[in-house]
């Protein structure tokens, strides 16, 4: 009988010291952070596109660790966001921003350190290769003890390219080789390279001007690109229906928020023979 009352005295110590537990994790003290930001691009004289369709800022919030404790999302208008939080008092933060374009699918976001480019993109609008324009910001090492508000700076991390045509515009494949497929936010750095290929088909005639000439574009799109000025290799295929010709660039320099210009007499004009 007394080894009976024994273990139900322990039973009881037991249950009684989880619910004092539970009544800790509840009770923490949390206090408001609060991030205004904006994205910001290159505003030198090669021109971007103007961001529009960015209108989803992903926040990943990681402890000390870099071990990611959860992630909100807020909506983007006109290049800024709201971000409220709250976290626990006296604990140590790292943060990772992410804007984009939601209804997009150039990103694999499954980890917000290691953001994924897919290889293989079909656009049929120009908006279509717009919605590869993305921004981020990293904020690390921040101890919350008291409420904070402060501004957050978001860059491009991407490289754009242009091709353009003197010539008419034709359905075209841009294939850019030994290209970044990884993008690590909180180093800023980009690693395992592949070829990425996206195929430019009914897309409305646009043109662009560069150096002070004017081109019909036949392709646009946004490359994950490091920091330092770097090189890749493009291959840009057109096809009337009948005839295929294929332009290779072996040497292309590329670097983050940044725009690089392919463009000349990519293709004949419709009607001439030449």
């Amino acid at each position: 009988m007394k080894q009976q009352v024994t273990i139900c005295r322990m039973l009881l110590l037991l249950i009684i010291g989880v619910g004092c537990n539970r009544e800790t994790t509840v009770d923490e003290e949390t206090v408001s952070v609060t991030f205004s930001t904006v994205c910001e691009g290159n505003h030198s004289a090669r021109a971007w596109g103007d961001a529009s369709l960015v209108n989803t800022l992903t926040v990943g919030v990681f402890n000390s660790r870099l071990e990611e404790l959860f992630r909100s999302t807020f909506p983007v208008r006109s290049g800024s966001a709201e971000v409220n939080l709250r976290l626990g008092k006296g604990q140590t933060y790292h943060f990772v921003f992410w804007a984009y374009c939601s209804s997009g699918s150039l990103y694999d976001l499954s980890s917000l350190t290691d953001i994924r480019m897919g290889t293989s993109h079909h656009i049929r609008q120009w908006s279509d290769a717009e919605q590869g324009d993305a921004f981020y910001a990293v904020k690390k090492d921040m101890t919350v003890n008291h409420a904070i508000t402060q501004l957050i700076t978001l860059t491009r991390p991407l490289a754009q390219v242009n091709v353009g045509t003197t010539g008419s515009q034709l359905p075209t494949v841009l294939t850019v080789g030994n290209l970044p497929t990884v993008f690590h936010p909180l180093t800023g750095t980009v690693d395992t390279a592949a070829d990425i290929t996206w195929h430019f088909e009914g897309c409305p005639s646009e043109t662009f001007v560069a150096d002070g000439t004017s081109y019909t574009r036949l392709a646009l799109a946004y490359l994950l690109a490091p920091l330092e000025e770097t090189t890749v290799s493009c291959q840009v295929e057109t096809s009337d229906g009948e005839q295929t010709e294929v332009q290779c660039f072996p040497v292309v320099q590329v670097q983050a928020n940044h725009r690089t210009t392919i463009a000349g007499p990519l293709t004949r004009k419709t009607g001439s023979t030449e």
